[in-house]
């Protein structure tokens, strides 16, 4: 069900940005996956084995393949998975910016608004703050962690939690030390070039939304990724944040109409997916919005799936 939804990522996002200004921010470059010991790769088996019977290609490569795809990693890492056909967005924020842009551009509306309440009313949905409030037709509920929150006010019990993920920015004059994402499978941790550096990203931490930020974790990665990039980048830190990862039980988003009302739409909890799987789920959101039949079965991602 999970691959449902992610094979139809690379389209959805084609879908969104082809003939846009936002196109060069999407790369074809591949996912690659480095691993240093031989036990760490034989882990990899079921996987394999699993992406074997869904038909989604992967190349397995030894160290020389590596080093052509990446000539600036240590030779440490004998063995690699390599998804070619995977997409990288190189500045997400510009590109969520650029989106709105375009959503603006074409007569839509951008508000900033803290919905704390949700009722359904006999002409549609309305949205309460403490001082203020909005009515529609229909909505749909995007909103991440804070989801759940808003759908328990519908009757939907969601057993949502946030998977906090830490990030850090090391600035490089020349973006070209990587040239594509490459995961440290041992250590559990990405490296991604960016327009503005290279992004460091690891860990998953259950807090909350509320605990503060413990960035000791992510910054104890640094010596690592010199071990990986040695001489190649300045280990300076030019920003760093923690975000929350709407997770479930089952891996799977919460997708569909609310259980009592096909007023609302739910669109939300796609863990570690979700700038992945974010336009294919809007195109199955605007489908439902519009009364068309959706492009998938939507019973595997129904918000009552857990009662």
């Amino acid at each position: 069900h999970l691959y449902a939804l992610s094979s139809r990522a690379a389209a959805g996002w084609r879908t969104l940005t082809d003939n846009t200004s936002l196109s060069n921010l999407l790369q074809e470059v591949g996912w690659l996956k480095v691993y240093e010991s031989d036990q760490a790769f034989a882990a990899t088996a079921h996987a394999r084995s699993l992406m074997d019977s869904l038909g989604t290609p992967y190349e397995v490569l030894e160290q020389n393949d590596i080093l052509e795809l990446e000539p600036e990693l240590a030779p440490i890492f004998p063995h690699a998975i390599f998804q070619r056909d995977s997409l990288h967005i190189v500045n997400p924020g510009r590109m969520v910016n650029g989106m709105v842009e375009l959503l603006l551009q074409g007569g839509g509306q951008f508000r900033q608004f803290n919905a704390r309440r949700i009722e359904i009313t006999g002409a549609g949905i309305r949205l309460n703050d403490t001082t203020e409030q909005i009515s529609a037709d229909k909505v749909v509920i995007a909103a991440g962690a804070w989801s759940k929150t808003l759908a328990h006010q519908l009757g939907d019990l969601i057993p949502l939690e946030a998977e906090r993920g830490y990030h850090l920015m090391l600035p490089i004059a020349d973006n070209a030390v990587l040239k594509r994402p490459v995961l440290n499978a041992d250590k559990s941790f990405v490296l991604s070039p960016m327009e503005t550096g290279l992004r460091l990203t690891s860990q998953v931490e259950f807090a909350g939304l509320t605990a503060p930020p413990d960035f000791r974790r992510v910054r104890s990665l640094l010596p690592l990724v010199e071990r990986m990039l040695p001489g190649k980048l300045r280990l300076d830190e030019q920003s760093v944040w923690m975000g929350h990862r709407p997770s479930l039980p089952d891996s799977l988003p919460v997708l569909g109409f609310a259980t009592k009302t096909n007023k609302v739409v739910y669109a939300f909890g796609h863990q570690h997916l979700g700038m992945t799987m974010g336009p294919a789920s809007a195109l199955i959101v605007a489908d439902l919005i519009a009364g068309r039949q959706s492009a998938i079965d939507l019973a595997p991602y129904r918000a009552n799936r857990f009662r």
